[in-house]
């Protein structure tokens, strides 16, 4: 039954060694894990849920661990018992001596020695039972340790999943605003869009307008240079008439005072009407 207990106890303390490394490595992934989150914080949400696994996962650990520990606890308390019951049983050995002769002193030294070898034999147990209980005293503290770094491992992971948590919500909330943001953007862009668009069809406008009118100076500059060239052209029709006029007027002028040199002037002779209209229609000449 020791044997049992002791090898049990073995096994026990190599699952704690390979418990202890894996507390190192979940240690380690936890350290990884954290840095990831640091580097990563879009990826915080798996890894949140591989935290939460992962503590579900060492809880139900934690509770085995704990159940074992009180059947370790109560398999030491019956190795005590045991111990205790055989330490009075070689209190309470009783030592038999008799004096006679014969085959009653003969009896009597083979009683003692068989009661000797018993002696020495509950020593033997005893102490034997001295190393299981210490062995197993040992074991149990070494349970005792494991069990408090997986409870503080426990803890971690659970400050670690609350920080994920918060992360997870701060991102929601800088995403909520980045989207507003966003939104907010995309107005102003349709706002100016539709101002840019105004202007351009407001420059189009203006830009046809002026068009209209540079093509109205344009018909307007040929009009004025065909006027221009119709006044000239009268202009010099008029100039001619004017010389020709001065020319006629001229030739009347020599004319009448060539007339007016015949006559004499002594010779004052009443005027006719026949006269009068042959001097107007010789003016008009």
């Amino acid at each position: 039954m020791y044997r049992r207990i002791l090898g049990y106890f073995t096994g026990g303390m190599s699952e704690n060694s390979e418990e202890d490394r894996e507390k190192s490595n979940v240690n380690d992934q936890s350290s990884k894990d954290k840095k990831g989150s640091e580097t990563s914080a879009m990826a915080s949400g798996e890894e949140g849920a591989a935290l939460r696994d992962r503590i579900l996962k060492l809880e139900k650990e934690l509770e085995e661990r704990l159940e074992e520990n009180e059947s370790y606890k109560n398999r030491l308390q019956l190795v005590e018992q045991e111990l205790a019951a055989l330490k009075q049983m070689s209190k309470l050995q009783p030592v038999r001596t008799s004096v006679g002769v014969g085959d009653n002193n003969v009896h009597s030294r083979k009683n003692s020695a068989s009661e000797k070898g018993s002696a020495e034999l509950a020593e033997n147990d005893v102490n034997k039972l001295s190393n299981e209980n210490t062995e197993l005293e040992n074991a149990l503290s070494k349970v005792n340790e494991l069990l408090k770094n997986k409870t503080d491992l426990c803890d971690n992971q659970e400050k670690q999943n609350l920080a994920l948590t918060n992360q997870v919500a701060s991102l929601k909330e800088v995403i909520t605003i980045t989207k507003d943001l966003l939104n907010i953007r995309n107005m102003e862009v349709r706002h100016l869009k539709s101002d840019v668009e105004s202007m351009e069809g407001k420059i189009a406008e203006e830009k046809r307008r002026h068009n209209t009118m540079i093509s109205k100076m344009d018909e307007a500059v040929k009009l004025n240079s065909d006027l221009k060239t119709e006044y000239e052209t009268q202009l010099k029709i008029f100039q001619d008439l004017k010389s020709k006029y001065e020319d006629k007027v001229a030739a009347l002028m020599k004319e009448n005072k060539a007339l007016e040199g015949q006559i004499p002037k002594f010779v004052e002779e009443p005027k006719t009407d026949n006269q009068d209209t042959n001097d107007d229609n010789t003016l008009s000449e």
